[in-house]
């Protein structure tokens, strides 16, 4: 009976001991100063390379664990849609999808560059609206807009020039999907 005392009054130091020691957290503050392009986070995302993404209020950066990019909305084929960010995600070929409150945007990792889905599709296309959530479940881009939940099948390819037009005409497989 009092080898069992000692063993229980050992086994409980051990483990208080072990739940008391200090561990080391290092944190990185990472603001407008270090080159974010503001200070607002709206979303986060890791791609599978280990690069971070930030969305904000104004615009998209990405962080390499050394310096920021910045990419912001415009009037060209190869800008942000908008520079509200709701939401980042990436899809199995490596496409890095964008959801901004006036349509999608997709960036190409290879290449570094956006597309604008928005500019390449008629204006009251999905790809214009709201977009306020953006995931990648079984393989397809699922996405919310103000009229409902929509997928998309978007290959196993890269988006490049060819493939943006093919996406606009509806090659790849767009489904709105009844709640």
């Amino acid at each position: 009976m009092q080898r069992i005392l000692t063993l229980l009054i050992t086994l409980f130091f051990y483990v208080y001991s072990y739940g008391i020691q200090s561990y080391v957290v290092n944190f990185k503050n990472i603001d407008s100063k270090q080159g974010l392009s503001q200070n607002g986070i709206t979303s986060i995302f890791q791609d599978r390379d280990g690069y971070m993404w930030f969305g904000t209020h104004y615009g998209l950066n990405h962080y390499d664990g050394i310096s920021i990019r910045s990419f912001y909305a415009g009037n060209s084929f190869n800008e942000l849609s908008d520079n509200n960010i709701n939401s980042i995600t990436q899809d199995l070929a490596g496409n890095i999808w964008i959801a901004t409150e006036q349509g999608l945007t997709v960036y190409n990792p290879i290449t570094h560059k956006l597309y604008n889905l928005k500019k390449y599709n008629h204006k009251n296309s999905v790809f214009g609206q709201n977009i306020q959530s953006i995931k990648l479940i079984d393989g397809k881009i699922m996405f919310t807009s103000q009229i409902g939940l929509w997928s998309i099948n978007s290959g196993k390819e890269l988006l490049r020039r060819k493939t943006q037009n093919q996406f606009a005409k509806r090659a790849f497989d767009i489904k709105f999907l009844p709640i």
